[in-house]
Order: C-alpha cells, then structure tokens, then sequence
C-alpha cells in the first residue's frame, strides 16, 4: 500500500477486509467530536473512486455517510465528478430522509492544500472528493442562521461549498416508505392532537392549531384536488406531494428557503406560501395583511388567544411539531396503529363507523378486555399473597 503514508497494521486489515478505512482525526478537547474524516483505500479498489474527506464532527454519522458513498462511487450509482463539480445528493439522511449532502471533486489546488493540512496518509496525487453533511437544521458549516448550530465553522473557509450544485441526485439509497394508506399520516396526526391537547403536559394553543391544520388540510387526502384523470393518478400525487411537506417541514432551511422563494418549482406550499410566512415567523410584506391569512387569523378563535399574527408564531413550539411529525410518520406504516387511531378519532366524534372499522373496533375492544383480565390474573399472584398463601397450608 504504498500510495498511503504511516499506515497502521489495523487500518491495513481493515483496507484489506472491507476495501477501505475510515481515519477519524479527535477533536484534543473532546474526544466525542472529530476535527476531520477521511478514507482510505477507495482509490486502489478493482473499481478506483477518489477517497472522501468530511469535516462533520460526529463520528457515527460520518463513518456511515462516507462508507455508503464509496460503495455509490464504486458501483457506479454516482456518475462521475470533474475537478471543482459539486453534486448534491437529495433525500439520504434524517428520519424521513429530509437532509441532503453536498459533494465536491477538489481541484488540484484544493487537493494539495488538503494534502498539506488533512489527508497526509495519503499520496499527493490521490484524488479526494469532500462531502458536507449538514446538521439537524439541514445548515451548511458555512450557513449563518441555524438553530442547531453544532455543525457551525466546522470546515475550513477555503474549503466551505458555496457555490450551487451543478447537478442533483434523488433517493440514491431508496426512498423513504410508503404509508399503508392515503389518510394514514391524517389519521395519526389526529389522534396525536387529541392526545396532546388531554396530557398533562402543556402545549400551545399555536402548536396544537398547527398540528390540527396539517391533519385536516396538507395531510388529508380528502381536502385536496391534484387535477389527475385517474384515482389511482390522485392518490399518487397526493402521496408525493405529503411526503414532500412533511420533509420540508422536519427540514427547517429548505422550509425557509423555500417559502421566500414563492415561484419556485420545488415549492410544496403552492398558494399558501404567505400563510407559511407566519408559521415560520418570517417578516410579513403588504400582501400578507389580505386574503386567507386575514381569514385565518382574524377568527374569534385567534383572537381569543392570540392578540396578532406574530403573537401566533412566537407561541408555535418546533421541537414538538418535528417530534408530532415523526411520531405521525411512523405510526403511518402500522396497518394496525392507523387503523386504531382512525377508530378512536371517529368514536370520540360520534362519526358512523364502516364495516371494517366496525369489526376491527370490536377486535381491539376483545383485546383489550383479554389483556385486562390476564393482568388482573396475575396480579393476584404476588409475594404477599404467596406467603400467606403457604403460612395457611403450614397452618393446617
């Protein structure tokens, strides 16, 4: 392995077992954070792709991105990049796959400066490809502005990734998994707001009425129209277009940069991008004061709790919205969670049960008396009862 400089014995059989190493420089102040990530051993593979090198600083989340990537690059799922060409990789990372990576084939210039300061096992002329993984914001090292701000500053200014991408790549390890039905992230959201809004935990009137408005409106299948010629053709674009909110919800850069950019293509907010404005307590324009946002706000509801619009977004809790989401999404692909939550929705608002849900309502009820009884059952059979129980026998 003579392309490689100071080599330990492990990392060799690591290169010769799994193909490559990952070399992890410590952060001296804490060794729970890296400084630097790079790899060893893609570039004398039988397929050879540039090593990776990462400034992200946690070790697990580095180590998985940068050995998925090489097996990408070597089997060819990422066609291949050009001296300073920077790809982005959509849909990879996060609970619903909601964060991107960007990747940058350094120049040579970058390479050596790498070389000098980085990737000093390595040869000189070993092509490297840098890799930027955001943090759980979805901000850049170099992107001012992020709540989370652990990734912050991270990688070196000569090598922040400023420029936009010359090209996008979707889904490159799968897309994320389908519900079990159309209303299914419905169906769940509303039986969490019903939850939420009885525990004994406090949550806002703002965050609740956001959850709410996601069930009955974005997630709810029966409240939109996508202008398809089929029904099938309708609940695939009502699938597509959910999906897509919900990762631009639980992504709070691409929510902001998408809501500024009214016109944009990739936009999932459509019509009601100045609505959104206030959820996410963006400066209002003039436009703002008209229309469904005056409708929206101006109820006797708002008025009761909320004296303006900024007092509505200033109570909205995140952390709970992302949590609510996440929670909705999993339960989403629980054929029978959705169909219990469905149930309880529908019975706490005396709504006529189908068939179906008439027998599996039934089925649960069964269940639950069972579980019961089994508990009750062996709840008599506890120390307590024991010794007494063999005193007695003693006793005769």
């Amino acid at each position: 392995m003579e392309e490689f400089m100071n080599i330990s014995e492990e990392h060799q059989q690591d290169i010769a077992e799994y193909g490559r190493t990952i070399i992890c420089i410590i952060d001296e102040q804490n060794s729970e954070v890296n400084r630097w990530s790079y790899s060893i051993g893609n570039s004398i593979s039988e397929n050879p792709t540039p090593e990776l090198l990462c400034f992200f600083p946690h070790r697990h989340t580095v180590s998985w991105v940068l050995n998925q990537l090489s097996d990408s690059l070597r089997l060819e799922e990422i066609k291949p990049l050009s001296p300073g060409e920077v790809v982005e990789v959509r849909g990879v990372l996060g609970d619903l796959k909601e964060f991107p990576l960007l990747l940058k084939y350094l120049t040579p210039d970058e390479q050596r400066y790498c070389w000098d300061n980085f990737t000093y096992r390595l040869s000189p002329d070993v092509p490297v490809m840098q890799v930027e993984i955001p943090d759980t914001a979805g901000y850049y090292s170099h992107e001012p502005g992020s709540p989370s701000q652990h990734v912050e500053g991270h990688t070196p200014d000569r090598l922040a990734i400023t420029t936009k991408p010359d090209r996008c790549i979707t889904n490159l390890w799968g897309a994320p998994k389908n519900p079990v039905n159309v209303n299914a992230l419905r169906d769940n959201l509303r039986y969490l707001v019903d939850i939420l809004a009885d525990s004994e935990d406090t949550h806002t009137e703002a965050t609740l009425d956001f959850l709410f408005y996601l069930a009955q409106q974005e997630f709810n299948f029966d409240a939109n129209g996508y202008g398809e010629a089929s029904d099938a053709d309708e609940e695939q674009a009502h699938h597509s277009c959910t999906i897509g909110y919900v990762q631009a919800l639980l992504n709070y850069r691409d929510s902001l940069e998408w809501i500024n950019e009214e016109s944009s293509p990739f936009s999932p907010y459509g019509e009601d991008s100045d609505l959104q404005r206030y959820w996410y307590n963006i400066k209002p324009t003039a436009k703002d004061l008209q229309g469904e946002l005056a409708d929206e706000f101006n109820g006797p509801h708002h008025q009761i709790n909320y004296e303006c619009p900024d007092a509505f977004c200033a109570d909205l809790n995140w952390q709970t919205i992302r949590w609510a989401i996440k929670f909705t999404y999993d339960n989403s692909l629980d054929a029978g969670k959705t169909m219990e939550h469905r149930i309880f929705w529908k019975t706490t608002r005396m709504e006529d049960l189908t068939a179906e849900e008439i027998q599996q309502h039934k089925e649960f009820l069964d269940k639950d008396i069972a579980a019961a009884k089994a508990a009750k059952k062996q709840n008599r059979f506890t120390i307590s009862w024991l010794k007494n129980k063999i005193k007695s026998l003693f006793s005769k």
